[in-house]
């Protein structure tokens, strides 16, 4: 159904499966069997990311964009830039065919008392923060939301006024996968 609608259905990878591509893998075809698609974009449990080990395990599983390089009692540039980035096999010393598109907003860091916890109003100015700081470089803000935070009505308003903020702004909102594939055919253009 979520297909059906234009969602993309990607994999959140186990908090085991970020060091071991052969369980990444696993799972990645679990999900293509129980939903019919082709799944391609990942984005691992709590964030967990070694960068000896995941880039390669993704690849080796079939993904080719990850959304992982991201704070988790923080918002921000984990990977110093918000442009998309190829990921590199620092053991084989080798470029891989996976696109990391990193996280700069979450929603638990902002708000969460054992993170920043920002009240509502200086959380939006950050977000807006953020949001505006992207934009000028023309990068890609990656947005992480929880469906249980939004259970909350701060995180519900907070939620609103990141898509609000940023459709104002001129901002295209779209799915990993879109913005991977729009990153690739601009490396084609320029290569």
């Amino acid at each position: 159904m979520l297909a059906d609608e234009g969602v993309e259905v990607g994999l959140h990878g186990s908090f085991a499966s970020a060091l071991d591509g052969e369980r990444l893998g696993e799972e990645r075809r679990a999900l293509e069997r129980e939903t019919g698609l082709a799944v391609t974009t990942t984005r691992q449990h709590l964030l967990r990311w070694d960068v000896r080990a995941t880039p390669r395990a993704q690849e080796s599983a079939g993904l080719t964009v990850d959304s992982s390089l991201g704070f988790n009692r923080d918002v921000a540039f984990c990977a110093g830039t918000s442009l998309s980035l190829r990921l590199f096999d620092v053991e084989r010393d080798q470029g891989l065919d996976v696109l990391e598109l990193p996280l700069v907003i979450q929603d638990d860091p902002l708000l969460e008392t054992d993170s920043l916890a920002l009240d509502p109003p200086l959380a939006r100015r950050v977000t807006a923060q953020l949001l505006d700081t992207v934009a000028e470089v023309g990068g890609v803000a990656t947005v992480l939301y929880h469906p249980h935070s939004l259970a909350d009505p701060r995180f519900l308003e907070l939620y609103r006024f990141t898509l609000g903020y940023a459709l104002e702004s001129g901002a295209r909102i779209a799915p990993l996968g879109e913005v991977a594939a729009s990153w690739r055919e601009r490396e084609r253009r320029l290569a």
